[in-house]
């Protein structure tokens, strides 16, 4: 491993922020919810048997779902939910947000959001779509795909405002600590000060023993 002192040179702005932290992660969050659309598009022209077909789509929109709320999220965004059965057999949100937010660039942050409400918006099209043409078959393989994204929206949506208010919570308290902090040195300077004043109005106050014994 090289030392500190031996790295190599570095041309431009060395301190600018890489635009692709995660790009392996980039590209599966793209890449399956872009399949799945064009194979839902296009299949028909290639086969066919609509069982296929569905099942292709429903193992796309599968792998997407699963990257998207396991491994695309944490590292494009750092936020990460899932749901949990609680004893009395309701469902609970859980929310996981990233403390350190240096490793999240603004390239992926804003790929990561935009494809996951343009998917949205693609699914509801096909949705349409297939209402329009009065496809009952098609109308399901839409709405599993719609499913499937309106549980990514809205459990990032969620986790997003968590992490908000999780972050507006730290600033507040370290703001409250801070200003406690001020006044209590405020409040110990001024005492030091009256005090130090005091002392000497009271000294410079009264006559000198020895003064007082020369005039008497």
């Amino acid at each position: 491993m090289l030392g500190g002192d031996s790295a190599p040179p570095t041309f431009g702005d060395a301190s600018k922020e890489p635009k692709f932290r995660h790009p392996v992660a980039s590209f599966f969050h793209m890449a399956f919810r872009v399949a799945a659309m064009v194979t839902y598009l296009l299949c028909q022209f290639f086969s066919d048997n609509f069982v296929l077909n569905f099942v292709v789509i429903i193992v796309l929109l599968s792998f997407d779902f699963w990257t998207v709320k396991n491994v695309s999220g944490r590292l494009l965004v750092g936020l990460r939910w899932w749901n949990e059965v609680t004893e009395e057999g309701g469902s609970k949100w859980v929310f996981e947000s990233r403390k350190d937010q240096s490793r999240v660039t603004a390239v992926e942050s804003r790929l990561f959001w935009f494809s996951l409400y343009i998917s949205l918006l693609v699914w509801i099209f096909f949705c349409f779509t297939a209402i329009f043409r009065l496809n009952v078959s098609w109308l399901l393989v839409a709405a599993v795909g719609l499913s499937f994204n309106v549980a990514n929206v809205v459990g990032y949506s969620k986790c997003n405002r968590d992490a908000q208010k999780k972050l507006q919570g730290v600033a507040a308290s370290v703001a409250g600590n801070f200003l406690a902090s001020q006044g209590k040195n405020m409040v110990m300077q001024s005492v030091r000060s009256f005090m130090g004043g005091g002392g000497g109005s009271e000294g410079q106050g009264g006559p000198a023993p020895g003064d007082s014994a020369r005039f008497s």
